[in-house]
């Protein structure tokens, strides 16, 4: 096997080579960045702002897009020129065009799918504040004057946020709750008991 690729690199010329390795290493880089892309989603943490991102912040996904780009430059780049040669043997011209050609059309596929990607990130960031009034169940025990953690839909959505009580005390896992306000990023809760009381004296006394 090795004998074979050695007696194929001895026909390459310097440029063949150039464009064999920006074609093996392009298309590596590639292979690692869909693997990350794949296995390395958002974990929806709410940002300063009060904004859950599901698919991490936009100026990591602007720079994770442009090393994939780069590498989209040197993979088609590296295959097209290659190609070429087995039609143009003997221009070199011709190769370093359509190589060109071809990762310049590589780099514009991918920043068109990173414009489709940050629109759909930004298109599925949840607003805290979407959150007051909503019902939800303490996923992890909310102790006394201390942060817990509930489960609830946030615009369509089951989200896990951290979350603390109205009057600091403490909320048993599996108890339902209301959320009353926000604070920064936690959520401020009440038994859904009260909140129903509460709701129910507001009507009476309108």
């Amino acid at each position: 096997m090795w004998d074979s690729i050695s007696a194929y690199l001895d026909t390459l010329n310097a440029m063949q080579i150039c464009f064999l390795c920006a074609m093996i290493g392009g298309g590596l880089l590639l292979l690692f960045e869909i693997i990350v892309s794949t296995i390395g989603g958002g974990l929806g943490d709410a940002s300063p702002d009060g904004i859950v991102e599901d698919l991490g912040t936009s100026d990591y996904a602007f720079k994770f897009f442009s090393l994939f780009s780069v590498s989209a430059f040197l993979f088609m780049s590296g295959c097209f020129g290659l190609w070429s040669y087995s039609f143009f043997p003997d221009s070199h011209l011709v190769a370093v065009i359509v190589a060109l050609a071809a990762g310049i059309a590589g780099m514009l596929c991918v920043q068109g799918l990173t414009r489709i990607m940050l629109k759909l990130q930004s298109e599925g960031n949840v607003r805290l504040s979407n959150a007051v009034g909503t019902e939800g169940i303490v996923y992890l025990h909310i102790p006394q004057n201390a942060k817990g953690q509930v489960e609830l839909m946030l615009q369509g959505k089951k989200k896990f946020m951290p979350a603390i009580t109205e009057d600091g005390t403490e909320l048993a896992t599996g108890t339902a709750v209301t959320v009353k306000a926000v604070t920064g990023n936690t959520l401020v809760v009440i038994p859904l008991s009260r909140g129903s009381s509460q709701t129910g004296g507001d009507s009476a006394a309108s």
